[in-house]
């Protein structure tokens, strides 16, 4: 049975009272950033919308003319995608946020709902398409179409994508090493998400701790050991497994699976 603490001026206490206001004014001071650049963008997004339905005709002009080599209806399409891409950021940053709350106050987090797995993945793929474009040369996505849905959260299971895929990049010395994601199911039981690339590799005497908080051997790339820690604890929360196979200067691989809800 854990011990509770009860001295209130023992170390234990001052430290977890430093991390509850620490969290506490991180949050907040995030949420003003973020309500503003969601204000911001909605702003933004009604304006732009209103230039491409009353002024289309006259911003047409220069790219007939030769002026601009990028066709309009792309440029004016890519512009779009690009606002509501930040505003979803924001709002899937804001669902993290009360994920936080929920898991430091001890609640329930949101309701799970059934989610399709490969939808998702390819979402999270087209999220960081421009930092893998930089990483490897050699990109591969494999989506079975046979997976069925999964019980979770959207925003969740795109951060597990994400974290891996970001891991993946990392580990990588070559831009001519590659990364694949592929899915696939298991046994009838579980989903499976598999993130593999050709990178540096995990040394036999890390392995032990590739999941714990703040562990990493990557600083130089940006590493900062939460990504694997927080992928192992949305896995988990969805009451799936994580393992991974790895050899040195050969490669990782890690395996996410996920109990299987088959939709009727």
């Amino acid at each position: 049975m854990r011990e509770s603490i009860q001295d209130n001026d023992s170390p234990e206490f001052e430290r977890a009272t430093s991390i509850g206001l620490l969290k506490a004014g991180i949050s907040h001071d995030i949420r003003n950033s973020l309500n503003w650049m969601m204000l911001r963008g909605e702003s933004l997004y009604k304006r732009w919308k209103f230039i491409c339905t009353h002024a289309s005709v006259s911003l047409e002009e220069p790219f007939r003319a030769g002026v601009c080599r990028q066709d309009w209806a792309d440029l004016s399409q890519w512009i779009t995608k690009a606002i509501e891409d930040m505003q979803k950021g924001c709002r899937q940053i804001e669902e993290m946020l009360e994920s936080l709350q929920s898991y430091v106050n001890g609640e329930n987090p949101k309701e799970r709902r059934l989610v399709d797995l490969n939808h998702t993945v390819e979402e999270a793929v087209r999220i960081a398409q421009d930092h893998i474009r930089e990483c490897t040369r050699h990109f591969s996505l494999c989506l079975d179409p046979r997976v069925p849905v999964v019980r979770g959260r959207t925003v969740e299971l795109e951060q597990i994508v994400l974290n891996l895929i970001i891991n993946a990049c990392q580990s990588l010395r070559s831009a001519d090493r590659p990364i694949s994601v592929f899915t696939s199911t298991e046994n009838d039981r579980w989903a499976l998400l598999a993130v593999k690339d050709g990178g540096e590799g995990i040394a036999p005497e890390d392995k032990s701790r590739i999941f714990e908080p703040f562990f990493t051997t990557r600083a130089r790339n940006g590493g900062t050991g939460m990504g694997l820690a927080m992928v192992r604890k949305i896995v988990h929360g969805h009451g799936g497994e994580i393992g991974f196979e790895s050899a040195l200067n050969e490669g990782s691989c890690f395996v996410v699976r996920l109990p299987l809800i088959y939709a009727s």
